[in-house]
């Protein structure tokens, strides 16, 4: 451990930080666990090193932006100025646009029969804005409202329904079914049952 703490003390970072009168980082070492190899390792906190800035430089100011916070991480982005009178950059978020972008530019001209146009214009002005370094925040939003509107002004052609109707008078008609009569003696007519031969004289 005495090892690890001097090799920590003679780094270049911990030298520096030792050169600000009335501010001593070994004895605000914390000793913790590396996520990266397992062993342990020492560290300085994050209050003591913004301590240490505003010991370092009075007349500079910190920028702190929550990136991702959670119950066991919190990544945070410090913009460090020396001067406060340094202006401040502005940052373009082009993340959204982006996006959109990946999303459609897959899609096909023959799978729509008008609106092409359109969205190849805003897709053409959308990839130029996500390779503009320049580019303002409201150049971005702009070619993000248009594109979506491209998209939206899309047709694709209707599709035919593959049912088919058929006419009433194509259907052959069931044939109905009629009683029979199974008496080898007996014939149909006129609805009533005769004796097809006489088998005796009637007196």
């Amino acid at each position: 451990m005495n090892d690890n703490k001097s090799t920590v003390m003679n780094n270049a970072a911990v030298q520096q930080l030792r050169k600000v009168p009335g501010f001593d980082p070994m004895k605000l070492l914390r000793k913790t666990i590396s996520v990266k190899t397992g062993h342990p390792v020492w560290k300085l906190d994050l209050r003591y090193k913004r301590l240490w800035f505003r010991l370092a430089c009075p007349n500079g100011r910190m920028l702190l932006k929550p990136l991702r916070i959670s119950d066991q991480l919190a990544i945070i982005e410090a913009q460090v100025y020396f001067s406060k009178d340094d202006p401040v950059p502005v940052t373009v978020d082009k993340s959204a646009l982006q996006k959109l972008y990946d999303d459609n530019q897959n899609r096909r001209k023959d799978d729509y029969v008008s609106g092409w146009d359109a969205f190849e214009t805003a897709m053409r002005e959308a990839e130029a804005v996500l390779a503009d370094e320049n580019a303002t925040q409201e150049a971005v939003d702009a070619a993000k409202v248009k594109l979506e509107a491209a998209i939206a002004g899309l047709k694709s052609p209707r599709r035919r329904s593959s049912r088919r109707i058929i006419p009433s008078s194509a259907i052959p008609a069931r044939p109905v079914r009629t009683a029979s009569c199974r008496l080898p003696t007996c014939r149909r007519a006129t609805g009533s049952m005769m004796p097809s031969r006489a088998h005796g004289r009637i007196t």
